[in-house]
């Protein structure tokens, strides 16, 4: 649960936030009016001298990572696709005074492991395929990315 721009929101990894209540009554779905157009981490960063809302989005499909800004005052105001070789299973990221920090970690979202049974209810596993790297990116329109060094090999993830 995050409070931003006065708009309570309720969050979770593979879709939309939910509008609630201060008193925690639903709403519904949240997608600032219409500009959200992926998922919503359940980790946004506020910046502490800007007040703006950094978030991304990770889906199964192309763009498989979206970066999105909202201004202090809770307007959509930036979205950028995000360059990763496929779908992955991005739970964080960091900002800086100057940068957005990405983890591409080897923990890779497959769809064939969807409605598999044995008790996986997340459609993710290890991606040994693909060694972990990062990058950063100017939280500004415009910012070149740059890539970190790749072959990291841990994973951040919770329960």
């Amino acid at each position: 649960m995050i409070r931003h721009a006065d708009t309570v929101l309720a969050l979770c990894e593979v879709g939309l936030p939910y509008w609630v209540t201060p008193e925690l009554e639903t709403v519904g779905p949240y997608d600032f009016g219409g500009r959200l157009t992926t998922a919503m981490t359940a980790h946004p960063k506020e910046d502490p001298v800007t007040g703006e809302l950094h978030l991304f989005g990770a889906g199964f499909a192309p763009p498989y990572l979206t970066y999105h800004r909202v201004t202090a005052d809770g307007l959509l105001l930036d979205s950028r696709p995000v360059e990763v070789p496929g779908p992955t299973m991005m739970h964080d990221f960091a900002i800086t005074e100057h940068h957005i920090v990405w983890m591409d970690l080897p923990v890779v979202f497959d769809p064939a492991l969807a409605g598999s049974g044995g008790g996986n209810a997340r459609p993710r596993r290890r991606g040994d395929d693909r060694p972990g790297s990062g990058g950063t990116a100017p939280p500004r329109p415009g910012g070149i990315p740059r890539k970190l060094a790749a072959g990291a090999r841990p994973a951040v993830l919770n329960g």
